[in-house]
């Protein structure tokens, strides 16, 4: 009998898959190309149940460029950029302030596990998301949690760019 591996062990190293079983399901329903083709079970689940369940797929995607781990968007680059991809693009769609931030505060976070695994296009990205992207961001919500946002990005931003020289 072939011994069955706990999904929860940890794995590290390029190639090595991540999180258990449960995050797995979220990404095979969260990570459908086709809109119409989503999976209904997803469909059930309150507004709020949703945008949870997207920020958490997000914290895995991070860990795992940082951990060079494999998920079904890629690893490595490829990862980094459909995963930023997919978070701009939720971006772009109003939807609550409070779950901008913590949209805002993945890519944060996405941005500087591409830093650290020496993804070059972090550091443009970076700059692109302060003082492109997130204004955009901004315009589109009241300010209860704007301070929360650039904070983020301005703490991305020095530690990614760098600081100014005076």
């Amino acid at each position: 009998m072939a011994q069955q591996k706990n999904p929860n062990d940890r794995h590290s190293g390029r190639g090595a898959k991540v999180g258990s079983n449960s995050i797995r399901n979220l990404v095979e329903i969260d990570r459908r190309r086709d809109p119409g083709r989503r999976d209904p079970a997803l469909h059930d689940h309150p507004g709020s149940h949703k945008r949870w369940i997207t920020i958490r797929l997000h914290e895995l995607y991070s860990r795992a460029l940082r951990d060079e781990a494999e998920t079904e968007l890629g690893h490595g680059e490829d990862l980094y950029r459909t995963a930023r991809r997919e978070i701009l693009e939720r971006l772009a769609r109003r939807s609550d302030e409070s779950h901008a931030r913590d949209l805002v505060s993945a890519l944060c976070s996405l941005l500087e596990s591409a830093n650290a695994r020496g993804v070059s296009a972090a550091r443009e990205d970076v700059a692109e998301l302060a003082f492109q992207q997130l204004p955009r961001v901004l315009a589109m919500y009241t300010y209860r949690e704007g301070q929360d946002m650039v904070r983020a990005v301005a703490s991305t931003f020095r530690n990614i760019a760098g600081r100014r020289a005076t």
